[in-house]
């Protein structure tokens, strides 16, 4: 009988560590993706200055704002009040460092989750390279046990339980995301995006203001080339040259006659229409300012 209860108390004491183990990769995975998200979010260069240098966070909230988030996380070791679960069980930090390797500027972020379990300290960890050309080395999280304390409860030899195969982590890009490839062709899982082709992409735009237009999701425009119109042309003139207009004014009388002539010998008004020499040629100018071509590839 007290065999049977040492087994019955040793595989739920074992259920329990699994079901924690499960927590605490699950907590290390999103530590590590919320730093890889971050560096996504901000650009290399104002993640670089956030981090570059060695410093801890604490962990226990992952704050995601429009900048990004990591200005907001506390530089610090957590406090014995600052957990990640609503139970107060798992504490998580990160531990960054920077270095510079064949010009490579390099961070490497570890985070750790903490807990213990009847007293005994426990501890899961995963590590994680960003560099500035997006390339990363991951190293999945590792569960690290402390010694176990003597137990008077006698053990036995119970049927090994299954490890918990941790969850993989998300994708570094969501479906739907579209980057710009020098490439000939898009990688596996993704495909071309079509509607870019030839095309700039410009961000979208709820209200107008500053200059800007309001600009809707999925929307074109513009011309590669383009006629002027009328009202396009600064106003302007023209010199034109009106030629020569000769009166001829006769008056009757033998040869000989002398005719006085008053002050005001009258007015005529003559129509002149003057014209200006044709030029231009009403063709399209191009309106495209200096570009590289590349291949826009969009997430499946």
């Amino acid at each position: 009988m007290t065999t049977t209860v040492a087994a019955i108390s040793v595989s739920l004491r074992s259920t329990v560590v699994s079901q924690a183990k499960s927590l605490a990769t699950k907590y290390t995975q999103e530590g590590v993706e919320y730093f890889r998200t971050q560096r996504n979010l901000m650009g290399w260069e104002s993640f670089l200055q956030e981090l570059q240098e060695s410093s801890i966070f604490c962990l226990a909230q992952l704050p995601y704002t429009e900048t990004g988030g990591l200005e907001e996380l506390p530089q610090r070791a957590c406090t014995s009040g600052e957990f990640v679960d609503e139970k107060d069980r798992f504490q998580r930090v990160a531990h960054v460092t920077y270095n510079e390797t064949e010009g490579q500027q390099i961070i490497t972020i570890t985070v750790e989750v903490t807990w213990q379990d009847s007293g005994r300290p426990l501890k899961s960890n995963a590590a994680i390279e960003l560099r500035n050309n997006f390339l990363a080395q991951y190293d999945p999280p590792v569960f690290i046990p402390s010694p176990l304390p003597p137990s008077p409860v006698p053990t036995p030899s119970p049927s090994p339980l299954p490890s918990p195969s941790p969850s993989p982590l998300p994708p570094l890009f969501p479906s739907g995301a579209v980057i710009a490839l020098n490439a000939a062709s898009c990688p596996t899982g993704w495909s071309e995006f079509t509607a870019g082709r030839g095309r700039a992409i410009i961000g979208t735009n709820p209200t107008a203001g500053g200059g800007i237009s309001v600009r809707t999701l999925g929307q074109t425009g513009g011309e590669e080339t383009h006629t002027l119109t009328i009202n396009e042309i600064p106003a302007h003139d023209h010199p034109a040259a009106t030629g020569s207009q000769f009166v001829q004014v006769i008056f009757s009388g033998g040869g000989g006659s002398i005719y006085s002539l008053g002050a005001n010998l009258g007015s005529w008004s003559l129509p002149v229409s003057p014209t200006t020499g044709s030029t231009g040629g009403g063709q399209a100018h191009n309106n495209m300012p200096p570009f590289i071509a590349l291949l826009y590839c969009q997430k499946d």
